[in-house]
């Protein structure tokens, strides 16, 4: 596991800027992909396969390149994905007793 390393304040926010550009790219990608399949009745790939496929390639492109900060700020945490699953279950038990 890598040491994590403080930036300066200005490379810190440059690193973050471009974490969220990547993450904004991919999901107007996304958007922008579904229109497509859904206009042309495209059926035989689903919007999600084209996002998963997507994020791959960013993650290749982010493992092979030397940008460590931003691959720390787009690491994938398995405790909140965890957290983000049962609280999304649990508010759809609870709307559906309602």
């Amino acid at each position: 596991m890598a040491v994590s390393v403080t930036l300066p304040a200005d490379e810190s926010e440059r690193f973050s800027s471009l974490a969220l550009s990547l993450v904004l790219f991919l999901l107007i990608t996304s958007f922008l992909t579904s229109y497509y399949l859904k206009v042309k009745r495209i059926t035989a790939v689903h919007e999600t396969i084209v996002g998963l496929f997507a994020g791959m390639f960013v993650g290749v492109m982010l493992r092979l390149g030397p940008l460590q900060p931003v691959r720390e700020m787009l690491s994938f945490s398995l405790s909140e994905f965890i957290i983000f699953i049962v609280c999304s279950v649990t508010e759809t038990v609870i709307l559906k007793k309602q």
